[in-house]
C-alpha cells in the first residue's frame, strides 16, 4: 500500500508524508523534494529528504530488486538529507537484525553516516559468531576524492557456518587490513590477508600472506605460503583498463608427493615417492581469453613405486 502527496512543476518536484506499507511486514515514512531548473535535476540542486523505515523484510526487498540472494533478515532505516549532491548535509544509520547471508548468521551490521557539506562519513560494524569487521569511509563530492578502511581482525574459519553448511571442514584465523584513498577517476588500495595456519581438508597451509596494490590503474597482486612441504609464492600484475592485460607467475619448490598422496589415495601413500618443481607463467588479456598464453614447466620431476 502506497500513499503519498506528490507536487511537480518546472521548477519542483515533492513527495510528502509520504507511507508504504510493504505486503509482509514493515512500514516506510517519507517526505522528499528538489529544486528542479525546466524540468531539469543538477548537483547543485537543493534536495530535501527524510525517511523512516522499520521491521522491513530483506529478502522481499532482494525480490523487489530483482536479485536471487540467499539473505534473510530485518533492516530498519532512517534518513534525514539535506544541501545539494556536492553538498550533502545530515545523518542517518542503517541495521539488520537476525541477518543470515549465505547460510551464515551475523550478530550485529549496522552503519552509520553524516554529511557535513563538505565531506560523508560512513562506519560500518559487522559482528559474526567468528569475528568481527569494521569499517569506515569517507567522500569529499565537490573533490571527487575518498579515504576508506576496512579491518578484520580474528576470523575464525572453523564458526563460519557458510563453509560448514558446504562440507568444507577449514581452521584457522583470518586477518585482513586494507585502506585506500583517490579521486574516484584514479582509486588507490593497499590490502593484506594473513593466515598464519590454515588447515583445510586435514592438509596444513603455513605463513599464508597475500597482499594486493592499486595505484594508477594497476593492481599487483603477491601471494607467499607453504604447504607440502614446499614454499609457493605467486605474482600477478593487472591493468585496469582496456582488455585488462595480465602477466602472472607461479613457482614452487619440490613438492613431495607423498603428503598428497596420504590425503587423497592414503593406500597407495606408503607405496609411492617423488617430487615435483612447477613453474608457471600466464600473459594475456582477461577480456579476450582466447588470446591468453601460458606454460609451465617442470625443471624436476621424479617418481618411484
Amino acid at each position: 500500500l502506497l500513499r503519498t502527496d506528490v507536487e511537480l512543476s518546472p521548477s519542483l518536484a515533492s513527495l510528502q508524508h509520504g507511507e508504504l506499507e510493504p505486503a509482509s511486514r514493515g512500514h516506510i515514512a517519507f517526505s522528499a523534494s528538489a529544486v528542479l531548473t525546466k524540468w531539469a535535476f543538477a548537483n547543485t540542486s537543493p534536495v530535501q529528504v527524510d525517511l523512516d523505515a522499520a521491521q522491513l523484510n530483506i529478502a522481499d526487498l532482494m525480490k523487489l530488486s530483482g536479485q536471487s540472494v540467499p539473505v534473510s533478515g530485518t533492516l530498519t532505516a532512517n534518513l534525514k538529507l539535506h544541501g545539494t549532491e556536492l553538498s550533502p548535509v545530515g545523518n542517518g544509520s542503517l541495521s539488520i537484525a537476525k541477518l543470515v547471508a549465505y547460510d551464515q548468521p551475523v550478530s550485529v551490521a549496522k552503519v552509520t553516516f553524516t554529511g557535513t557539506g563538505d565531506e560523508v562519513h560512513a562506519d560500518l560494524d559487522i559482528q559474526l559468531p567468528s569475528g568481527n569487521i569494521k569499517g569506515n569511509f569517507s567522500v569529499r563530492p565537490k573533490d571527487k576524492t575518498y579515504v576508506a578502511k576496512l579491518v578484520a581482525a580474528g576470523i575464525s574459519l572453523d564458526k563460519l557456518q557458510a563453509l560448514k553448511s558446504r562440507n568444507i571442514d577449514a581452521t584457522g584465523e583470518v586477518s585482513l587490513n586494507a585502506t585506500g584513498k583517490g579521486s574516484f577517476d584514479n582509486p588507490q588500495m593497499d590490502a593484506t590477508l594473513q593466515i598464519p595456519k590454515l588447515v583445510i581438508q586435514q592438509q596444513t597451509i603455513t605463513g599464508l600472506n597475500l597482499q594486493i596494490k592499486v595505484a594508477d590503474k594497476v593492481a599487483n597482486a603477491t601471494l607467499s605460503t607453504s604447504a607440502v612441504n614446499s614454499t609457493i609464492r605467486a605474482k600477478a600484475k593487472i591493468d585496469l583498463s582496456g582488455d585488462y592485460m595480465t602477466d602472472a607467475t607461479l613457482d614452487t619448490q619440490a613438492i613431495p608427493f607423498q603428503p598428497l598422496l596420504a590425503i587423497y589415495a592414503p593406500d597407495q601413500a606408503a607405496d609411492v615417492s617423488g617430487e615435483a618443481e612447477v613453474h608457471a607463467t600466464m600473459h594475456g588479456p582477461l577480456k579476450k581469453t582466447n588470446l591468453i598464453e601460458a606454460h609451465v614447466t617442470l625443471p624436476t620431476l621424479k617418481m618411484g613405486y
